[in-house]
């Protein structure tokens, strides 16, 4: 039996981070809360514009396959490092509300406090329902 979900319930999906998102935060551990992605684990963080089509988050079709949707969160270059460690993970946070929005992992590499990195583009994906 064949199935489909219109775009817009997953694109809603994936506004919701988004709209969420004002932190993006380079951690040396898996984060499981707002606090370990915010102060514990947080090696770099960055302020990032909210909501969709902001130049920070980007929601379009799945790699353009058609085979659901993404959001892509855009690189931001020149972000300082706060703390020296092994990147692991880029967490994606809401500080009003102090809330963990999603994470993903990223290519681990040594960060040194005072210096810069760039967190690379990324993507989070919904696939259509099978």
């Amino acid at each position: 039996m064949a199935k489909f979900v219109w775009d817009a319930a997953y694109d809603a999906q994936l506004a919701s981070v988004a709209d969420a998102t004002d932190y993006l935060c380079v951690c040396s551990a898996q984060p499981t809360t707002y606090t370990e992605a915010y102060t514990t684990y947080m090696l770099a963080k960055t302020e990032v514009a909210e909501g969709d089509g902001n130049g920070d988050f980007t929601i379009a079709d799945n790699d353009g396959t058609g085979a659901g949707r993404m959001l892509t969160v855009a690189a931001q270059p020149g972000v300082t490092v706060t703390n020296s460690g092994n990147a692991a993970y880029i967490a994606l946070v809401k500080t009003a509300t102090t809330e963990l929005v999603g994470y993903t992992t990223c290519a681990t590499q040594a960060l040194v406090a005072g210096e810069t990195t760039t967190i690379p583009t990324f993507a989070l994906r919904v696939p259509d329902v099978v």
